[in-house]
């Protein structure tokens, strides 16, 4: 409970905390206002184009070892663009951060109801609450700590905390059999 607590938390940062600094990474990164539109735009398009991977890939992988993968590969994403040089680096390295947050946002339910079937109502109450948390929090604090840390930069690597947690070598478990939680 815990795990799926966290991660639900942590899965909708990459793409609020980015709205908060926008004006700092515009200026940053010499872009302008329609460069910022299409980073904002970013999220829906991957979510709605990376996220339809996620069943070929859960199939290929198994659904454990796919939102492992996928949240490993959004936290490479979040602390590498941090430290992006320029907006074209930015952008495909926010495309990365933002795949794996499309796939496991798709993969998270299946895993609600592979390990809680008694109790799917519960603990998708559980994962949507984190979730809101994680949205609400990661948009109102990234800006104070960006501001602490003295770049928009450090506002954003930050939330990459929640994925790395949950994508330790530890959680490259095999596909434990339903009723077991992951």
């Amino acid at each position: 409970m815990i795990a799926l607590a966290v991660t639900g938390f942590g899965l909708r940062a990459a793409v609020t905390s980015v709205g908060s600094v926008l004006d700092n990474i515009q200026h940053d990164l010499h872009t302008n206002s329609i460069v910022g539109g299409v980073l904002t735009t970013l999220p829906v398009l991957c979510f709605a184009l990376l996220g339809a991977c996620a069943p070929a890939l859960s199939a290929k992988l198994g659904a454990h070892r796919a939102t492992v993968l996928a949240l490993a590969v959004s936290c490479i994403g979040f602390v590498s663009r941090s430290f992006a040089p320029d907006i074209i680096v930015f952008l495909v390295l926010s495309v990365v951060t933002l795949s794996g947050a499309a796939v496991a946002n798709v993969l998270l339910p299946s895993l609600v109801k592979l390990h809680f079937p008694d109790r799917i109502g519960h603990m998708t109450a559980v994962y949507a609450t984190a979730l809101s948390l994680g949205t609400a929090i990661s948009a109102g604090l990234t800006v104070p700590i960006a501001d602490a840390g003295g770049s928009w930069r450090v506002g954003l690597a930050v939330w990459a905390v929640s994925r790395l947690w949950r994508s330790c070598p530890g959680s490259l478990r095999s596909d434990a059999s339903p009723g077991q939680p992951p």
